[in-house]
C-alpha cells in the first residue's frame, strides 16, 4: 500500500519484476459478508466497453476464504487527481456536469446500467487538464 485514498480503497503498486512498478487503485472487502458486493461490481466492470470517463478494470484479486477461492477485491489503473470532495471549495464547472451526464447517460440508457455511487468521493478532477 502506498496510501490509503478511502475507505478500503488503496493505492498501490504491482511489481511483477525489478522494474518500476505499474501504480493501481486496489479496491476490496474486510467483510467476508460484502465478497457478493464486490464480486458483483467488478463483474460489471469487467464486462462494460471502454469508455472515456469511466475507470477500466485491471484485474482481480483473489483469497483463499474457507478453504474456497474467492475475490476479495479488484485494480484499477491508478490516476492522480483530486476528488471534488477533498477540495470542496473548487467551483463546479458546467463542463464538468456535461461530462458526468454523458457517462450516466452510456451507463442507462446504452447499457441499461444504473451506477449506485454517484458522490462527491468518486469524481476525479485531473489537475493537469481540469477535465472530469
Amino acid at each position: 500500500k502506498l496510501k490509503r485514498l478511502g475507505l478500503q480503497v488503496d493505492h498501490t503498486e504491482y511489481k511483477p519484476s525489478r522494474h518500476q512498478g505499474e501504480q493501481l487503485a486496489f479496491k476490496y472487502y474486510l467483510n467476508e459478508g460484502n465478497i457478493a458486493m464486490v464480486w458483483h461490481e467488478s463483474n460489471y466492470l469487467l464486462r462494460l466497453p471502454k469508455h472515456p470517463k469511466i475507470i477500466p478494470l485491471n484485474s482481480l484479486a483473489l483469497d483463499t476464504i474457507s478453504g474456497e477461492d474467492k475475490v476479495v477485491g479488484y485494480t484499477t489503473p491508478f490516476f492522480r487527481g483530486v476528488t471534488i470532495m477533498k477540495n470542496v471549495s473548487r467551483l463546479f464547472k458546467l463542463k464538468y456536469l456535461k461530462k458526468l451526464i454523458a457517462a450516466v447517460d452510456y451507463l442507462n440508457l446504452s447499457l441499461g446500467i444504473v451506477h449506485g455511487d454517484i458522490w462527491p468521493g468518486n469524481l476525479l478532477i485531473n489537475p493537469v487538464t481540469d477535465n472530469l
